[in-house]
């Protein structure tokens, strides 16, 4: 009986990438490992001249990348650090788009599991109410029984098997709210995402707590429904706007809804920001280039696809992994809400 790759990786306990990487010398392996990988070739008698004829390729050098919604400007960062790593490590990216529909995402994700796609990065739109039975009922028998390797993205993971690379949502709308005060704002809109996704619920209870902090009382009417796209901010900001309620700042839950409510404010006849000041989340490179600069929540979204496919790349060569990964977020300030800031032109990659 032949033996063929997967059995000399079991052996070796290693993944079969670790095992063509020892055998065909391409890439550096630990000495560990690779002494390991070859007392399993020398224990099992594999023929080491089938992988210098078929150097490894596969489902394990594959992975599924599922987004909601390619045509946004905040995924072409991300979409470079998995770039990044997969080509310098020859795995193959298939993107898959959910067009924010969790039903597309269930597709997408049945799609790659049918295929053989063994590593899957993930920005779920997994609404929280249905998050536990999404995870228990199907990511997670994924990564049990399958050994399928699956990172989200911008969402904490309650599980092991399931890695996550994420920031302090939290923290991080606590910190952008706070400085709002701190600049002696009072009158703050929260312009919030959908409350159905979890870091949108973090944002809003950030900015509640950050103002009952401040001693300062929250008139419901100040928090303000959005999508995260820019008309959803510019429609919340100019109906609050008509309604003659009166704001001396906003807080947007991203860069698109922020921008889009900077436009009502302007078409209003306020100025930004001596009437009001705008706060946005991402750091996105638009950001920059608005008149005036948009301050903002810098959200490392480069970083974090380079995080998620690094991880999938180091476990499948047997290397350790911490499974969740927190990433630093901080505000960059311009002239959105301090009128003496000089804006930076970010003027790469848009």
């Amino acid at each position: 009986m032949r033996v063929n790759m997967r059995e000399v990786a079991n052996i070796a306990n290693v993944s079969i990438s670790t095992v063509s990487a020892v055998l065909t010398g391409k890439k550096y392996v630990s000495p560990l490992l690779k002494t390991r990988v070859e007392n399993a070739v020398n224990q099992l008698g594999y023929d080491r001249r089938k992988i210098r004829s078929h150097p490894f390729s596969g489902p394990e050098k594959e992975v599924g990348l599922i987004l909601p919604g390619i045509y946004s400007s905040y995924f072409q960062p991300l979409l470079s650090g998995v770039e990044d790593v997969a080509g310098k490590e020859d795995y193959n990216v298939i993107l898959c788009d959910s067009d924010r529909s969790w039903e597309k995402e269930c597709h997408a994700l049945d799609r790659l599991v049918q295929r053989g796609v063994r590593n899957i990065i993930l920005d779920s739109v997994c609404g929280v109410a249905d998050e536990k039975r999404y995870f228990e009922e199907l990511l997670l028998p994924l990564a049990k029984e399958r050994d399928i390797r699956i990172c989200l993205l911008s969402r904490d993971s309650k599980y092991d098997e399931i890695w996550s690379v994420a920031i302090d949502h939290y923290g991080a709308s606590y910190m952008a709210t706070d400085y709002l005060i701190r600049q002696g704002r009072k009158r703050i809109v929260h312009i919030s995402g959908d409350p159905a996704f979890p870091h949108a619920t973090l944002r809003i209870q950030a900015y509640r707590m950050a103002l009952l902090d401040a001693g300062i009382r929250l008139d419901e009417r100040y928090l303000l429904k959005g999508d995260f796209t820019p008309i959803s901010g510019y429609a919340a900001m100019q109906e609050f706007l008509n309604k003659g309620i009166g704001a001396d700042a906003v807080f947007s839950a991203n860069d698109q809804m922020a921008i889009g409510a900077m436009k009502a404010i302007a078409l209003a006849g306020l100025r930004i920001p001596q009437d009001i000041a705008v706060v946005g989340f991402d750091d996105l490179s638009v950001s920059s280039l608005v008149s005036p600069g948009l301050t903002t929540i810098h959200y490392p979204i480069y970083q974090i696809g380079y995080g998620a496919m690094r991880s999938i790349v180091d476990s499948r060569e047997g290397k350790e992994v911490q499974g969740h990964v927190r990433m630093n977020a901080k505000l960059v300030i311009r002239r959105s809400s301090d009128a003496s800031k000089h804006d930076d032109w970010q003027l790469n990659k848009w």
